[in-house]
């Protein structure tokens, strides 16, 4: 079984917490963000960039990156220099334990895509 936990809003926080995290043995650590609800979150990239720049095992995850945001060179970009600044640790490297994962999925919250001017071609 596999345990992680979720960075603090408070991204001032979240270097000491991302260590605290590995130090206790914990597999990942997780951020997502939001736009229009939820207090105050800030960019995933970022924070996921801040946690991997304090730790060397931990596995990084993004638990909502809001991918319609972005347009989809930058996001690859973002991705791609969170793969750099960690290392380039990925779970394609044979001795790596850390990774970025991109977690996809449409938006369930009507408010967010309304804001984004997305519409729902699925069912």
């Amino acid at each position: 079984m596999r345990a992680g936990i979720v960075l603090p809003r408070d991204q001032r926080q979240v270097p000491a917490m991302a260590r605290w995290a590995e130090e206790q043995g914990f597999d990942h650590v997780a951020c997502g963000e939001h736009l229009f609800f939820h207090g105050r979150t800030a960019n995933t990239f970022v924070v996921l960039a801040a946690a991997a720049g304090a730790t060397v095992r931990i596995r990084l995850l993004s638990a909502l990156t809001i991918l319609p945001v972005y347009p989809a060179v930058l996001a690859a970009k973002l991705a791609a220099t969170l793969d750099q600044v960690s290392s380039g640790r990925s779970t394609s490297a044979s001795v790596s334990v850390v990774s970025i994962r991109l977690s996809l999925s449409p938006s369930a919250c009507p408010l967010v895509s309304a804001g984004l001017g997305l519409t729902r071609h699925w069912s």
